[in-house]
């Protein structure tokens, strides 16, 4: 998990706490590059913002979703 203060407070950790087979690991600070949501938003922002113009929304998630 990264730092966010949602994973770090006191209902996330009641609530996972309760399944024994739960480990909390904690990313370490300034490394986006092993969190794999992180590495996933860049990835959409750089082809977002070096991307064409669409007419609709419908015509941009065609092209986000290749086969």
């Amino acid at each position: 998990m990264d730092r966010a203060s949602t994973y770090r407070s006191k209902l996330a950790r009641k609530a996972f706490g309760k399944n024994k087979n739960v480990e909390f690991i904690y990313l370490p600070k300034a490394s986006p590059y092993l969190n794999v949501s992180e590495q996933c938003w860049n990835k959409g922002k750089r082809d977002l913002l070096n991307s064409e113009y669409y007419e609709t929304f419908e015509d941009m998630r065609k092209r986000a979703i290749r086969p």
